[in-house]
């Protein structure tokens, strides 16, 4: 973020959403941004937003998104472990940082 926060064009706007990897460690944190002052620099702003708070446009989304894929204009990653016994991995590489894409569990 503080690299970013130094690259910033007039007006910019940054988004601030999927935190899950500081979940775990919110409360321990010593980490301060320190280049906060570039949004005020910059005429930029900076929001967060809940994903919930779209709810309404998933379906359409989901639509688009789907057709992107098809496509092969929009591509992912998915990082797959093998077995429910893997779920407790799965969520900890979540919070760890570990996971590459979108994390899974493959149940047979």
């Amino acid at each position: 973020m503080d690299i970013a926060l130094t690259k910033l064009r007039r007006y910019a706007r940054v988004v601030c959403c999927g935190r899950i990897s500081q979940y775990k460690d919110r409360h321990n944190s010593n980490y301060a941004l320190q280049n906060w002052h570039k949004i005020g620099a910059t005429r930029s702003r900076m929001e967060g937003f809940f994903i919930y708070d779209y709810e309404a446009d998933f379906p359409k989304a989901e639509r688009e998104m789907a057709a992107w894929i098809q496509s092969g204009q929009l591509t992912y990653q998915e990082d797959i472990l093998e077995g429910l016994e893997q779920m407790p991995v799965a969520l900890n590489r979540l919070f760890e940082r570990k996971n590459v894409g979108k994390q899974l569990v493959r149940v047979n």
